[in-house]
């Protein structure tokens, strides 16, 4: 049995697309990474606590005694002599030293933490990273790696000095500051989500739409030889931003080429856009297409 040509007709107008809206973000997007990992550490001090003090060694009242007695002259010399001996003892006490213990405390870790990821993610905004830059970054930290194993086991120590900078680095904040950060990155990606409808564009089937300006100009021009392209041109931002790219609208008739970066989910929006091209069609009057 032939099938129904007016069922066929009900289902394509649900598979058709009406228009497609893009919109091209500002690079600070990619900021977020810093954000969540402002809240991670703010969440974090509040659990450890604020800044930590300098430890300070450990001292028996025997001992203050003793070197106030060996000040003022007092006592017998049995008596010095036995206050000498616990002063040797306390002395022999082996208390870590404070830059060690500043260094491994959580306040150290959750400050150092932050400040890598911050200068990763602005990294990632000052520098294009396409696919063969990355794959030779990652093979350059590779190869570093190794060697830095080889001449460990070689007997040459290299941590040593790492080690005795470690005591003078202490990186704290506290919860305050990290989530001063956030709502900060918050307030500004709400302000760019609800102002991006300031300057978009709106491809149909038979026109494109240009809307920009705060009382919404509109800018129009044909779909017909409309050519377009998809670029990613930085790896990391594709990943970071949520599949983000650069679009580029190519409208033949008046030779103008539009660059549209960083918008999100771009092989989706590509996908939308070619959908939608199909769909165009040219009725002949008085002819059936």
């Amino acid at each position: 049995m032939a099938s129904d040509p007016t069922a066929k007709d009900q289902r394509q107008p649900s598979q058709q697309i009406e228009s497609v809206k893009i919109f091209s973000y500002p690079k600070v997007i990619f900021l977020w990474p810093t954000m969540v990992f402002a809240l991670i550490c703010g969440t974090g001090m509040l659990i450890v606590g604020d800044l930590e003090t300098t430890p300070e060694p450990p001292v028996t009242p025997e001992a203050v005694e003793v070197v106030q007695a060996a000040e003022e002259g007092q006592g017998e010399g049995a008596q010095v002599a036995e206050g000498q001996v616990e002063a040797e003892q306390v002395a022999e006490i082996e208390v870590p030293p404070p830059g060690a213990r500043r260094f491994s405390s959580w306040q150290n870790i959750f400050g150092a933490v932050f400040l890598i990821v911050f200068a990763v993610n602005m990294m990632v905004m000052s520098l294009d990273f396409p696919r063969f830059t990355l794959i030779a970054v990652i093979l350059f930290a590779l190869t570093l790696t190794f060697l830095l194993l080889y001449l460990a086991s070689q007997g040459v120590d290299f941590l040593s000095p790492l080690t005795a900078l470690s005591r003078h680095l202490y990186f704290a904040a506290n919860a305050g500051f990290f989530f001063a950060i956030a709502f900060i990155q918050a307030v500004m990606y709400a302000i760019i989500w609800a102002t991006r409808y300031l300057d978009y564009w709106e491809i149909r089937p038979n026109e494109v739409l240009h809307h920009h300006g705060p009382l919404s100009d509109l800018d129009r021009y044909p779909t017909i030889q409309l050519k377009f392209s998809k670029e990613i041109p930085d790896i990391l931002e594709f990943l970071l931003g949520l599949g983000a790219g650069r679009l580029v609208l190519n409208f033949s008739t008046n030779d103008r080429v539009v660059t549209l970066d960083h918008v999100l989910f771009i092989n989706s929006k590509e996908d939308q856009l070619k959908r939608l091209m199909s769909q165009l069609q040219v009725r002949i009057p008085g002819q059936e297409v």
